[in-house]
């Protein structure tokens, strides 16, 4: 990204920041005080400290930004082959198939249920359709070769996030349940869908989902993250963040949503299970002297993978909108770095192109087959 560029990204943070999006403001969450809501605004229990408007001028006026090249074609170049987990599913092992799309959009399909993370489809990630953060590379699918969607999961209200364009066309093509943060339901109302299929959710609420056909209904847990919600200046933590736990009888698949490294996830391993998929951010960092208590760098997420214990994670958040000051690469750079200096194997962290797909297995099958292949026996390693 060139300099004008730069600086246009920041005029138009500006602009919403500061109000210049009238009807885009998030509603007054009114409900009982709690150890992240004080009655008025949503906040960090771990004391993460949030930037104020200062600083993040401050970043904006002495952005160090590494150029992303202007034309999305140029982006041919590979992605080291041992980040690639390749296309692979088995409906005799596998619980769920995992798609990543964009960003942090991810289709997750299971027997009689299809979920989406975070649907973006727009061109742009901001209040105005003419300027700010502007899509790189397209959609893994195209919105019309979706398959059927039931469930939505919409992490938290930042605009690479919720998608009121998008929102509004899964509403006319599929009428599928949201589930939201506190706070978020008149935002979703906005996009046309009706409050009957809304759902708000609190940190550690549980919700069950039924499934087409025969089967046993799938437990939606929405945890907690270590971020912050805004719209504009206005509406500054009014509304709730998180993440999803979702899980099947047999197994389970953890997308965080954005969120710093915190001491949230041994909370969730401990409450609820260590997954057999990880979904976590590994873009969105830098400068760290701003990002890091919001956005987790490749090794932060590293460390989350080896605090939740997962089976496996899927590096998502890079490559689709230019948010902050890393180049195009270096979250997937970054990434194979952690991997070694943590002793983690490429195969348990692991990235996919868009439109690429992985099957997820449960604890147990992954288990049996590192046997079967002589990898021992016990709880997987790293």
């Amino acid at each position: 990204m060139n300099r004008s560029s730069v600086a246009i990204s920041g005029a138009v943070a500006i602009l919403f920041l500061s109000g210049g999006c009238g009807g885009c403001v998030t509603a007054r969450y009114q409900g009982s005080k709690s150890d992240h809501f004080d009655g008025m605004r949503f906040f960090n229990p771990d004391n993460a400290a949030e930037r104020t408007f200062a600083e993040f001028l401050k970043w904006q006026f002495t952005r160090q930004t590494k150029d992303w090249p202007e034309d999305p074609s140029a982006y041919g170049k590979p992605l080291p082959p041992d980040a690639i987990v390749p296309a692979s599913f088995d409906g005799a092992r596998d619980f769920a198939k995992v798609t990543f799309i964009n960003h942090a959009t991810v289709l997750i399909e299971s027997p009689g249920l299809n979920l989406l993370t975070d649907p973006v489809w727009s061109e742009r990630v901001s209040p105005v359709s003419w300027a700010g953060p502007r899509r790189f590379r397209p959609a893994g699918i195209p919105f019309d070769g979706l398959p059927r969607i039931d469930v939505v999961m919409i992490s938290h209200n930042h605009y690479d996030h919720m998608d009121l364009p998008t929102i509004s066309r899964l509403e006319a093509s599929f009428k599928p349940l949201f589930l939201v943060a506190l706070g978020d339901r008149d935002l979703v109302r906005s996009a046309g869908v009706p409050a009957d299929r809304i759902v708000e959710n609190d940190w550690w609420d549980r919700r069950l989902v039924q499934v087409r056909g025969p089967g046993d209904p799938v437990e939606v847990h929405f945890v907690p993250a270590q971020h912050w919600s805004s719209r504009t200046s206005f509406d500054r933590n009014l509304s709730l963040w998180g993440g999803f736990f979702i899980r099947w009888t047999r197994g389970s698949i953890y997308y965080s949503g954005d969120t710093g490294f915190g001491g949230h996830f041994k909370a969730i391993r401990e409450r609820i299970g260590s997954p057999d998929l990880a979904i976590l951010p590994i873009g969105a960092y830098e400068p760290r002297w701003f990002m890091r208590e919001q956005h987790m760098n490749p090794d932060d997420a590293v460390k989350a993978h080896l605090e939740l214990r997962a089976t496996a994670s899927l590096g998502v958040h890079w490559g689709t909108f230019q948010l902050t000051d890393e180049g195009y690469e270096d979250p997937v750079r970054e990434l194979t770095t952690a991997l070694k200096s943590r002793n983690v194997s490429a195969d348990r962290f692991f990235v996919l192109r868009e439109g690429a797909s992985t099957g997820v297995m449960s604890r147990q099958s992954t288990h049996d087959a590192r046997a079967a292949l002589g990898a021992g026996v016990g709880d997987p390693g790293p």
